[in-house]
């Protein structure tokens, strides 16, 4: 079998193609349905969501010298998505096809000097991507690259990833004798705006489990087998994990020291903030940055900040799962932290316009009509991103980030730590 240009001499295992399905209609012809989560599917693990972008410097500290786990190997489904018309070789389809299977496990992201970044190896990797390909094989790699992703449809993108992350969530806590009570994740990242391209990562993963754990969840097992290309889960992406009891008895912590500085006139500025939609973290988070304030120990500060981050993710998150009991969810909803608490801003934010995600919609509604070569480039990109590097030609508009305000500056304030970097 020839080897694709540039990795003549890599042993890649033979893949089986499965049959394809029907022709997918055109993305603009496409209904944007919700992601399909079926009561029925057994979990035993969820995700959660914190604030975009900042998170990652109050968790980093966490991740000091800390390695990604061994990646156990599983093939890649094809999806019924046919893109060209014409049948293409299968010998070239299926080179493509290994290709993508011996690529999916490289992490984006790595841990060093205390914090994430971009994994260095990502441009070796995709080196075969610069060589002046023929039409047949840039045919190929887009075909396969849509139909492991579900690129150019959206809601399938976002559904495909709903279930890599449920699937993972369930292996996460396999054989522990667990189960999990609540999970959810910021509603407003692309994910749960129903908006996230391939490699995108769900912003701030989330577990609350049971108590008398017989084994500790892992939190570093989420990610093991995961297509990467699809889902980013290296570097800060692993869930937190907490048992109910503990997340509980710091919320009863705050409600003993909330009346040591909470004000009549603190309150209401309080219940302001919960709906504020500009810049200033500060102002958004004062409740979290005045309650910090009362706290001496770094450990409490942390616990505290987690802590809220539940309450917010039960308040405003899109949740997956709730078998919170019913008396624990009232006394939560009563708590001070739950009515508060604001650190990822997901009420003030919600209706707030992020111009990547309208990209996106425009990029994906561009795509069939694109010529090969704009196609090819498009896809690159996306490949690229999904690897940890900058997307510089046809998706660059999709990963604009807008101004995030001084969110790290709130993070250092309510964390106790001041190492945060930018």
């Amino acid at each position: 079998m020839n080897m694709i240009p540039g990795f003549e001499k890599v042993n890649i295992p033979y893949y089986v193609q499965s049959e394809v399905k029907k022709e997918e209609p055109h993305p603009t012809e496409h209904k944007n349905k919700p992601a399909a989560l079926s009561q029925s599917v057994k979990l035993t693990g969820a995700l959660a969501g914190l604030a975009i972008l900042g998170y990652a410097g109050v968790r980093a500290f966490k991740g000091k010298g800390l390695k990604t786990p061994a990646i156990q190997t599983t093939d890649i489904k094809p999806q019924g998505i046919k893109i060209f018309q014409e049948t293409l070789p299968e010998e070239t389809l299926t080179r493509y096809r290994d290709w993508f299977n011996q690529i999916k496990d490289f992490p984006a992201h790595i841990w060093e000097g205390g914090k994430t970044v971009s994994n260095p190896q990502a441009e070796n990797l995709l080196r075969p991507l610069s060589f002046n390909l023929p039409e047949t094989d840039k045919k190929a790699f887009i075909q396969e690259y849509c139909k492991m992703t579900g690129f150019p449809y959206i809601d399938r993108i976002n559904e495909n990833m709903h279930q890599e992350i449920l699937t993972q969530l369930d292996n996460m806590v396999q054989g522990t004798g667990n189960r999990v009570l609540f999970a959810a994740y910021d509603s407003n990242c692309s994910i749960g705006r129903g908006k996230a391209f391939p490699g995108s990562d769900c912003d701030g993963l989330f577990v609350v489990v049971e108590n008398g754990l017989s084994e500790k969840v892992n939190r570093f097992a989420f990610g093991n087998s995961i297509n990467q290309r699809l889902l980013d889960t290296t570097g800060e992406h692993y869930p937190e994990v907490y048992p109910l009891e503990e997340l509980l008895k710091y919320i009863d912590k705050v409600d003993e020291i909330f009346p040591n500085f909470a004000t009549a006139e603190k309150i209401a500025e309080y219940e302001n903030n919960i709906l504020y939609d500009g810049k200033s973290y500060l102002k958004a988070g004062l409740f979290n940055i005045d309650l910090s304030e009362q706290l001496s120990s770094i450990e409490e500060k942390n616990m505290i900040c987690e802590a809220g981050f539940f309450v917010e993710m039960l308040r405003g998150g899109k949740v997956l799962i709730n078998t919170l009991p019913e008396s624990i969810l009232k006394t939560i909803k009563k708590s001070s932290m739950y009515k508060y608490s604001n650190m990822t801003r997901q009420e003030g934010l919600r209706n707030k316009t992020k111009p990547k995600l309208e990209n996106r919609e425009e990029l994906c509604r561009r795509f069939m009509e694109m010529n090969v070569d704009e196609k090819f480039e498009v896809c690159c990109d996306l490949l690229k991103n999904s690897c940890g590097i900058k997307p510089e030609t046809g998706a660059k508009d999709a990963f604009e980030n807008f101004d995030m305000g001084d969110i790290l500056d709130m993070y250092r304030k309510i964390s106790g730590f001041f190492d945060i970097q930018k």
